[in-house]
């Protein structure tokens, strides 16, 4: 999937991208849901470079688990604000 493209896709089907190895479709993803994980991580902890590595854990958790995500169940946003960043605030990692 080009760059051009993946403007115009929806999340799901960058979500199918990703998991096949697009990087493209997963920089489009970032860049839609980057900021409001980091406002999301930031509302559950005040240190704001511990947000930010909690946007990077996300973000490598959610590339590495695409593959396996079950597309009819939730939706990418969904999986993005709870599943890693619930597991992260309890144990300071991500799920793996």
């Amino acid at each position: 999937m080009d760059t051009a493209h993946c403007v115009n896709s929806t999340d799901d089907e960058l979500l199918v991208a990703v998991a096949k190895g697009d990087q493209n479709a997963f920089a489009e993803l970032y860049d839609r849901f980057a900021p409001l994980v980091f406002a999301r991580a930031r509302s559950q902890i005040s240190d704001g470079r511990l947000a930010e590595e909690m946007v990077v854990d996300v973000f490598l958790e959610f590339w590495r688990q695409a593959p396996r995500l079950d597309r009819t169940v939730g939706r990418v946003a969904s999986w993005l604000f709870t599943t890693p960043l619930v597991s992260y605030a309890r144990t300071g990692t991500t799920a793996t």
